[in-house]
């Protein structure tokens, strides 16, 4: 099994949220995206993981708003 790369991670995860059927459902999902990046950068994880959690985050509200 080949690990994906965070572009491919972010991607598949927009799909995920453009099939989710309502508002409040990605509103949630999002929400707990942005709690991980708090979590992330409270807990000092790798730079690198950080910035994964705060790209996908990124492109989450870009395609979805907030």
């Amino acid at each position: 099994m080949q690990m994906k790369t965070s572009k491919e991670f972010i991607n598949d995860t927009i799909e995920l949220v453009k099939s989710m059927d309502d508002g409040l459902e990605r509103m949630d999902f999002i929400e707990g995206i942005h709690e991980s990046v708090e979590h992330a950068i409270y807990m000092r994880y790798p730079l690198k993981q950080v910035r994964e959690y705060r790209d996908l985050l990124t492109k989450l509200i870009k395609n979805f708003g907030h």
